[in-house]
């Protein structure tokens, strides 16, 4: 019984700190061209400094974040070319969670949208306002779905456009190939430039993190 108790307990830290690696590793993938000062983590997240402090270190070693000394400040950013895609996926999910709780109409809309798009492969990738936490009441919703294959694009707009019919809310959508966005990554002002900026992965999130960490390798950033 003792070592069951001891088995929980461990368990139950375990979970406590991916919690929290999730939580300041998913911050920094909301925003990834930007470096932030503990404090600013601290403050975004809602985490104390002291657990920003202690975890920092650990991200460090997992080669999931850099640190950059700039005079009496540390800057740390996410570690595209080097982090792994599982932690990363993992870290977009928990952010992912949190933001569905605050937007009960796009929980529904996702649900619809996965439900109707069960057979099809792609990653769907949500920009502008509502990813950026500027969104209004009368604010759009901006999708993209990168696909595979062009071939492809026609079949998938039409089950698209048979979910977005039923909702009320204005939809502003595109499907692109991963050619397509790779290229978009290249030019700034872009719906992909956005979508590395500010986007939020809602779907297919390992797909997604293949792709930028594809160009991060060629390109850097």
């Amino acid at each position: 019984m003792y070592n069951m108790k001891k088995t929980a307990i461990y368990m139950n830290k375990t979970s406590i700190y991916e919690d929290t690696e999730n939580k300041i590793l998913g911050n920094l993938l909301r925003t990834p061209l930007e470096s932030k000062s503990m404090h600013q983590i601290a403050s975004e997240t809602s985490l104390s400094y002291v657990t920003v402090f202690k975890i920092i270190p650990i991200l460090l070693k997992k080669e999931l974040i850099k640190l950059e000394k700039k005079g009496m400040s540390s800057l740390i950013s996410v570690n595209l070319e080097k982090a792994d895609i599982s932690k990363l996926s993992s870290a977009v999910l928990y952010e992912k969670r949190q933001f569905l709780r605050k937007h009960l109409d796009i929980y529904v809309l996702l649900n619809n949208i996965t439900e109707k798009l069960a057979d099809e492969l792609y990653v769907l990738v949500l920009f502008g306002s509502y990813a950026k936490g500027t969104n209004k009441e009368s604010s759009d919703i901006d999708l993209l779905f990168i696909v595979s294959k062009k071939e492809n694009t026609n079949r998938f707009k039409e089950k698209i456009n048979k979910v977005f019919g039923l909702f009320p809310q204005k939809i502003d959508y595109n499907v692109v190939v991963t050619e397509s966005y790779m290229a978009m990554l290249n030019e700034k002002y872009t719906v992909g430039w956005e979508l590395f900026r500010h986007g939020l992965v809602l779907f297919g999130a390992e797909q997604y993190y293949s792709m930028v960490k594809e160009y991060v390798r060629t390109k850097g950033y």
